[in-house]
């Protein structure tokens, strides 16, 4: 469990230049044109994305960009699958349920509240809490 916690915030972030790839393609532009400023490496990385610094243009606000890591979805959906398929497997075994429904539940409700960008920090709250309960 304390490895699972570990992908919560303690993750590696994803290499510069493929984030702003990633960033440039998303926005259908150069960042330079909305952006006047922009950290040159990430102020904080988790497992879905990480949180460049950066100044708007127009305005001068400061703001923080988030970018997504490549094929997070992907990667999501897949590992999603793999736990609710355990999760049928583990049915047979009714001293088991809890160890699965409760986190595949939390993890399915996180994913849709980050991804449509609401109360993602309580969402990570909740699944931390989880994790810590198991």
């Amino acid at each position: 469990m304390t490895e699972l916690q570990k992908l919560c915030d303690k993750v590696p972030s994803f290499p510069d230049d493929v984030a702003m790839a990633l960033l440039e393609e998303e926005l259908g532009k150069p960042w330079q044109e909305i952006y006047s400023e922009l950290s040159p490496s990430p102020i904080a990385a988790a497992s879905l994305g990480q949180v460049y610094k950066g100044r708007l243009k127009e305005n001068g606000d400061l703001v923080a960009v988030k970018v997504q890591r490549p094929f997070v979805l992907e990667t999501v959906t897949v590992d999603l699958f793999v736990i609710r398929n355990l999760g049928l497997f583990l049915r047979k075994f009714p001293q088991a349920r809890l160890l699965y429904q409760k986190p595949t539940r939390n993890t399915r409700q996180g994913r849709f509240l980050q991804h449509n960008g609401l109360m993602a920090k309580n969402c990570h709250k909740v699944w931390r809490m989880t994790l810590v309960s198991l």
